[in-house]
């Protein structure tokens, strides 16, 4: 109903003990399924024409896998002591989304793949929220209706979806059992949360992601403070 799904997966994982670094390593294993599958149907449609996307895909795809190498390099502390504060952000971003009346730019196409670019970058360093950033971003540059952006997003979110998929998969980091309980649960999530708003329930879509990420933030701060302080 909320997006790609990645905001529940990744704080959960580690709530149940596993590691920062791997939850996302194991959630970027599993969420090139969702967004590949809707690349294809589209791409069968006729919807989604190569040659209009594939600088912005070939862009993401880059940026993803830089930022994915990025994430591998960096101390696991570092990476769980920074998630809450991405997750308040997001929760922040879609709170105020449709309050905020930004102008829309006619930008020239090289503004169009530096903006894929980012939401790449974003995704193969963090993930939770990448289409909506994406979506964001292309709405802000272009003159493109929304069913228009959300075709060149779903083929940019594919892409790098795919080069963390890349980066991760060959890694010690990943937990494959985890990799295939996640794509069983985003499979049959997908499918229940796709008739759900089939039935009218995106209303509650942007509270939803809104409640999950201040929940996932405050209880990770709390763990964060309960471990330094030794409680």
């Amino acid at each position: 109903m909320a997006g790609g799904g990645g905001l529940i997966p990744v704080p959960g994982q580690m709530f149940l003990g596993v590691p920062a670094v791997a939850a996302l390593a194991n959630n970027k294993c599993s969420a090139f399924a969702g967004t590949l599958m809707a690349s294809l149907r589209l791409w069968r449609r006729g919807l989604l024409v190569w040659r209009d996307v594939r600088l912005p895909v070939l862009a993401a795809f880059v940026a993803s896998a830089s930022g994915a190498w990025l994430l591998k390099s960096l101390d696991p502390s570092f990476v769980e002591g920074f998630i809450p504060y991405v997750l308040l952000a997001i929760a922040g971003y879609f709170a105020l989304a449709t309050k905020l009346k930004l102008p829309r730019f006619a930008c020239p196409p090289a503004v169009v793949v530096l903006a894929m670019a980012v939401g790449g970058g974003y995704d193969g360093f963090f993930g939770p929220g990448t289409g909506s950033i994406m979506l964001a971003l292309l709405m802000l540059v272009t003159q493109q209706t929304i069913t228009q952006a959300t075709v060149l997003v779903k083929a940019c979110n594919g892409a790098s979806n795919l080069a963390a998929l890349l980066v991760f998969a060959p890694s010690v980091l990943v937990i494959w059992p985890v990799v295939a309980c996640l794509l069983v649960g985003q499979l049959a999530g997908g499918w229940i949360g796709a008739i759900l708003v089939e039935r009218h329930a995106e209303r509650v879509a942007r509270p939803l992601v809104i409640v999950v990420s201040l929940a996932m933030a405050l209880r990770l701060l709390w763990i964060n403070l309960a471990s330094g302080a030794g409680i």
